[in-house]
């Protein structure tokens, strides 16, 4: 899978593409979550299906439950990627933090490669139905220790 993946990345993101063009990069990233679409959806929804989601009522406790699966299905996803994953909650902030990258000299030539993560973790929150934006706080290929992403909801 990691290998397939691989390759739709280096055949996706042209080696001159600029990090700072705003229409490039809405493009990349809307290639990118199409695939997700099409190759990971499915199984999100049945996984999601058979996840416990908290029935209590109350909208709080539906949106902690959904976040709980969103963070629990995101990590194992980018664990299949061979990304190290993890949730870090700072003064009510939720955080995303990457501790490695398995196309780190890709990333480093072309910064635009590093969209995939952001793609991802839009995408699936998305499938979720939790609104919100995901934002990249760092990367490791701007020499950072990991990458961070923030969310707002």
């Amino acid at each position: 899978m990691l290998s397939d993946f691989y390759e739709f990345l280096l055949q996706s993101v042209p080696s001159s593409t600029s990090k700072n063009d705003p229409n490039i990069k809405k493009e990349i990233l809307r290639v990118f979550q199409k695939r997700l679409e099409r190759e990971l959806k499915n199984d999100f929804l049945n996984e999601m299906e058979s996840y416990q989601i908290n029935k209590d009522p109350g909208e709080d406790s539906i949106m902690e439950s959904h976040l709980e699966f969103y963070r629990t299905f995101l990590k194992q996803y980018l664990s299949s990627l061979g990304i190290e994953a993890e949730f870090e909650e700072n003064n009510e902030k939720l955080f995303l933090v990457l501790n490695n990258c398995p196309w780190i000299h890709e990333c480093e030539k072309n910064h635009i490669f590093c969209l995939n993560c952001q793609a991802i973790a839009e995408t699936i929150l998305k499938w979720i139905n939790l609104t919100g934006t995901v934002k990249n706080k760092s990367n490791i290929a701007n020499g950072s220790s990991n990458c961070i992403f923030t969310f707002n909801f």
